[in-house]
């Protein structure tokens, strides 16, 4: 689990639905916290997952509940610090550009091609 998995939008996502705040670290956050953490985090993976388990495990009854089972025995504390990692870059206010956006810049740099054959013309010939 890294940056590479979210974009900006879904970190604020996730983290807003586990509850990680920026003043909640891993530093002052309690045991209790931790725990809350990670079952939300299994919970949020859970419904995820859901899709590709069913296909996986080719059973369309699986539930979203029975997926959190088998998350529960993959999933531990080194997932909360991971997250809290995350976090602690994520809300960051000094450095908020060096968190890369892959997506974003995916999508800003779709927005400014409006004419592909232009776009490979000008790139084949840079690689040339």
């Amino acid at each position: 689990m890294g940056w590479e998995s979210f974009t900006r939008e879904k970190a604020a996502e996730l983290f807003d639905f586990v509850g990680i705040t920026k003043y909640i670290t891993r530093d002052n956050a309690t045991q209790e916290q931790r725990e809350a953490i990670l079952e939300k985090f299994i919970k949020y993976r859970a419904k995820e997952k859901l899709g590709l388990m069913r296909r996986f495990k080719k059973d369309r009854t699986l539930t979203v509940e029975q997926v959190e089972e088998v998350l529960r025995s993959e999933y531990n504390d080194g997932n909360v610090s991971q997250l809290f990692f995350m976090a602690e870059d994520f809300f960051n206010e000094k450095r908020p550009k060096d968190i890369y956006d892959e997506y974003a810049t995916l999508e800003t740099l779709q927005s400014k091609i409006t004419d592909k054959q232009d776009f490979y013309n000008w790139f084949w010939e840079k690689i040339e």
